[in-house]
C-alpha cells in the first residue's frame, strides 16, 4: 500500500474508507479541523491506536487520525519519521531527475 510521506505535517493520517477496509479500530474525536497538504479542511471522525505500518523489515506502531477526504488515502507525518528513525538522500537517476533514496 502507498502512503504519501509529508515531513511538515504533524500528525499521521488515514481516510475512512481505507481505515474501514483494513478493519482499524476507531475511537470517536473531538470536533477539531484540519487542513491537508492538498489545502482542503475536514473534520476528524476519530483515531485509531497503535497501528502497526511495516517499511521493509521495519515496524513502527503510530496513531492515524481518521479523516474523510478521498485526495490522499494516509499520510505519514514527521513524528513517524522521528519514530522510525529515517534518513533521507535524495539521489540523481539516468535521466537527470531526483529520486528519494
Amino acid at each position: 500500500m502507498k502512503a504519501t510521506l509529508n515531513s511538515e505535517a504533524e500528525v499521521s493520517c488515514i481516510i475512512l474508507e481505507m481505515a474501514i477496509r483494513l478493519s482499524l479500530s476507531i475511537t470517536k474525536s473531538q470536533s477539531i479541523a484540519l487542513k491537508i497538504i492538498t489545502g482542503i479542511k475536514s473534520c476528524f471522525i476519530g483515531y485509531a491506536d497503535n497501528i502497526a505500518v511495516t517499511v521493509g523489515d521495519l515496524i513502527i506502531r503510530i496513531w492515524f487520525y481518521i479523516i474523510d477526504i478521498l485526495d490522499i488515502k494516509i499520510i505519514l507525518s514527521f513524528p513517524f519519521f522521528r519514530k522510525a528513525r529515517f534518513s533521507f538522500w535524495y539521489l540523481l537517476d539516468k535521466e537527470g531527475e531526483l529520486v528519494l533514496a
